[in-house]
C-alpha cells in the first residue's frame, strides 16, 4: 500500500519533471523562432544591398544620406 507522503512524493517528481520537459520545449520554440527571424534579417540585408543600401549603418545615418 502506497502512503499518502509516498503518494505526494511521487506527485511532486511528476510535477518537476513536467516543468523540465516544458521548459525545454519552451526554449526549443525560442530558438526556432531566433533562426527565423535571423533568416529575415539576412533577406531584407539582401534587399538592402540589392538597393545600394549599406545595412551595418544605423537607421539614422542611412536616413541621413538620402
Amino acid at each position: 500500500m502506497v502512503t499518502r507522503e509516498e503518494r505526494l512524493d511521487a506527485e511532486m517528481d511528476n510535477l518537476l519533471a513536467n516543468v523540465e520537459e516544458d521548459r525545454k520545449l519552451i526554449i526549443s520554440a525560442l530558438l526556432n523562432i531566433r533562426t527565423e527571424i535571423v533568416k529575415s534579417l539576412v533577406l531584407v540585408d539582401t534587399e538592402l544591398i540589392d538597393m545600394g543600401v549599406d545595412p551595418s549603418k544605423t537607421t539614422e545615418k542611412i536616413k541621413e544620406e538620402w
